[in-house]
């Protein structure tokens, strides 16, 4: 059954990315993994939003340690997993975590999405390039991004 889901993944990621190099294209191993990892941010989240506090300070903490371990590579994952994503606002569970990521290198990346088949991921990378402009966004990235 893994086996099964983790060849439906790759297939849809290789789906949503085709403009993407073989140099930029993660390995399905570091594709799982970084699955793992995000699975473990939303829990986070799902913590924090338990106690009121959905977009607080742990979570923002969390987000910035998942920004520094994995950089801009995990945005494969987070695009691969917006094809599950089906309406609503799902995906901004995502939103600390990609401003957080460095801006060029993930500007780079989210810009080939936007030009990718795959309509979730086109609307999810204009939506994340949408997020890093916003006042509240830009604010608690430079709180953030100076904590270690």
């Amino acid at each position: 059954m893994k086996s099964a889901v983790f060849i439906i993944l790759t297939c849809a990621f290789c789906a949503l990315g085709p403009r993407l190099s073989a140099a930029e294209t993660p390995d399905p191993k570091t594709l799982s993994a970084d699955f793992k990892r995000l699975d473990a941010l939303r829990r986070v989240f799902a913590e924090t939003q338990a106690h009121g506090d959905q977009f607080g300070d742990a979570f923002w903490r969390a987000s910035k340690r998942l920004a520094d371990e994995r950089g801009p590579a995990v945005l494969h994952a987070v695009m691969a997993r917006s094809e599950e994503w089906r309406g609503g606002e799902e995906g901004l569970v995502f939103v600390p975590l990609v401003s957080l990521l460095p801006r060029e290198a993930t500007l780079k990346i989210l810009r080939q999405y936007q030009s990718a088949k795959g309509e979730s991921a086109r609307i999810w990378a204009g939506e994340f390039i949408t997020e890093f402009g916003m006042s509240d966004t830009r604010e608690a990235v430079r709180k953030y991004s100076s904590k270690k």
